[in-house]
């Protein structure tokens, strides 16, 4: 062995033991930098959990479900096609009546009650972003090995829902029909 490989063999013990004294002290200031980022997701959490259940209060107090037998009015809440058919009865209102007019607009209408029957119905666009969210906040639990939060309400919740769109979808193929109910 040569003498510079004899002088780095000699360094070696010192140098390890400066890196790990190093790496002791990164692990020590990461501790409270983490901590911090735990207390800050368990209050984000909490937060999002009271907006959570904010929501479904309002879903079950004013929404769908809130309006008992009367299905006309629980299909207003779960289709905007109505809030559409009002703003082409204000546009014809507004507009010049001529035939091209109505024609464009009827074409725009048409449009926007695709866009709004398939993408977006209110509650389903807010069931969609608190699941979503929902995956965020298991992710960041995980991520600080907090205890996983309940959500089996909102999961309920969502199961009527999409039940809700079955029976309404149902309840407005009948009445298009013109059967009796």
């Amino acid at each position: 062995m040569d003498e510079e490989d004899e002088h780095l063999a000699r360094k070696i013990p010192k140098a390890w033991s400066e890196l790990y004294v190093q790496a002791l002290f990164r692990g020590q200031n990461l501790e409270a930098t983490k901590e911090k980022f735990k207390m800050t997701t368990r209050e984000e959490v909490n937060n999002f959990l009271f907006e959570c259940d904010a929501f479904l209060d309002r879903f079950y107090s004013e929404g769908p479900p809130g309006v008992g037998e009367d299905l006309d009015k629980g299909i207003k809440l779960m289709d905007v096609s109505l809030f559409v058919k009002r703003i082409l009865l204000l546009a014809l209102i507004l507009k010049n009546p001529n035939f091209k007019t109505i024609l464009k607009i009827a074409q725009l209408v048409i449009i926007v009650v695709f866009v709004c029957l398939f993408f977006l119905q209110p509650y389903r666009i807010e069931f969609e972003d608190f699941a979503r969210r929902v995956l965020d906040v298991r992710n960041a639990e995980r991520l600080f090995d907090l205890p996983l939060s309940d959500v089996s309400r909102f999961d309920s919740a969502k199961e009527d829902f999409g039940y809700l769109e079955m029976i309404y979808h149902l309840y407005k193929a009948q009445k298009v029909s013109g059967s009796p109910a």
